[in-house]
């Protein structure tokens, strides 16, 4: 047995072990291979043999000479959710010995069963995903994660350790139904037939190829939303969602409740798909929204110059007055407009509350829409929304997050 994966001869790579069979019949082939690797491993605390398997992946890793980096979880308290307090404290990790030693990535060993299984588990929640199964590569948290062992089952893998006599420990949590994973292995997987491994398998990459031609997007109109599928609206926000290292389950049932939602006669609806995500109707459009792309800002111009950072391209080196701008109103601030301040518009006061209700400004943006402030604090400007809208300016006063 050998690594197909093409490993960068000049490259670090950090290598996720556990001292489960298949951890250690990957490290066993890395090192085989000459990869240059460090070994990360969690210590939990969670079953009697934990340490022992610390103790005996330290000795390994003295005898072969890799450098190891363990993190222990003594003095950390976990959420109700082990399982996703676990993952995240893991990759947060991983991420860390990762930045130590500028590795290209992070080696996980699953294999052909873990895809097998989570596909099932896909399946029966009625989930539909952007990865079916398991991806091979992945960026989780900001860490690159690189999967080389998916053409392999566990069972290969266990008898790789035991004929080249590579040390491990199964996992005793692992020979237990309570987990539905498990319940999946131990009375699906592992009873499956040759044959039926290959159909499966070939199912999740059929699957796979279609979900590729669903393009990552952010917006779309009324009417491109409402000609799509059920699976393709859950392609759509999956393809979203997890082009941002994160993953919400969005199942079929709660699609049709957006569609619902969408199709009533309220000119703005948003449906929160988590703590982060939203989904977004405003007028004839369809938004998805990720809460961390809506930063607050407040940046102050000392002088008539040219500024960019990642909201704005600003230059009002000329032309400025068009934009209420005088020599005597610097320093001037950008932030964003509260619907309590009011405005002029030729010699006529209203207040931004109408303002933004007028130009149809989606709701989601109200809360960062930015206005100029002269140095006594009045509000000077607001650029003008408006889809069709072209800045005819001599000055430029570009807002990048309307896209």
């Amino acid at each position: 047995m050998k690594l197909v994966y093409k490993f960068d001869p000049k490259s670090k790579y950090v290598v996720a072990v556990s001292f489960g069979p298949d951890s250690m019949a990957l490290l066993n082939m890395l090192i085989l291979d000459k990869v240059d690797v460090v070994v990360a491993h969690v210590n939990y605390h969670r079953r009697p043999e934990s340490n022992f398997e610390e103790v005996s992946l330290r000795k390994f890793c003295e005898e072969h000479k890799i450098p190891i980096e363990v993190l222990d979880t003594n003095g950390l308290k976990p959420d109700k959710n082990f399982q996703a307090w676990a993952r995240k404290i893991r990759y947060d990790f991983f991420k860390k010995v990762s930045d130590k030693y500028s590795a290209k990535g992070v080696l996980v060993a699953h294999q052909e069963d873990d895809v097998i299984e989570t596909y099932i588990m896909q399946k029966q929640r009625g989930n539909v995903v952007k990865n079916w199964g398991i991806a091979e590569e992945i960026d989780i948290y900001g860490v690159h994660i690189i999967r080389p062992l998916l053409s392999f089952s566990k069972k290969m893998l266990q008898d790789y350790c035991d004929y080249n006599e590579v040390p491990y420990a199964i996992d005793s949590s692992n020979l237990e139904n309570h987990y539905a994973r498990n319940l999946i292995r131990h009375t699906i997987v592992e009873n499956m037939s040759d044959l039926n491994r290959e159909k499966i398998i070939q199912e999740i990459k059929d699957n796979q190829a279609r979900n590729k031609q669903v393009e990552v997007i952010d917006y779309c109109s009324k009417t491109y939303f409402e000609n799509l599928s059920d699976e393709d609206v859950v392609l759509l926000i999956a393809n979203f969602i997890e082009s941002r290292d994160e993953h919400v389950d969005i199942s079929n049932s709660f699609v049709k409740e957006i569609r619902k939602a969408f199709l009533s006669d309220k000119s703005n609806v948003l449906i929160p798909l988590d703590d982060r995500f939203i989904i977004a109707k405003e007028y004839d459009d369809i938004y998805l929204i990720d809460n961390n792309d809506l930063n607050g800002y407040s940046i102050v111009i000392e002088k008539a110059g040219s500024y960019e950072d990642e909201n704005f391209i600003i230059d009002f080196r000329e032309g400025e007055d068009e934009r209420n701008i005088k020599a005597s109103s610097y320093p001037l601030t950008i932030k964003p407009v509260t619907i309590d301040d009011t405005y002029h518009i030729n010699d006529y006061e209203c207040s931004v509350r109408r303002l933004l209700i007028d130009w149809k400004v989606p709701l989601h943006l109200r809360v960062m829409w930015p206005g100029i402030y002269d140095k006594d604090g009045n509000l000077i400007y607001i650029p003008r929304y408006r889809k069709e809208f072209r800045d005819e300016h001599k000055s430029k006063f570009v807002i990048k997050f309307t896209k």
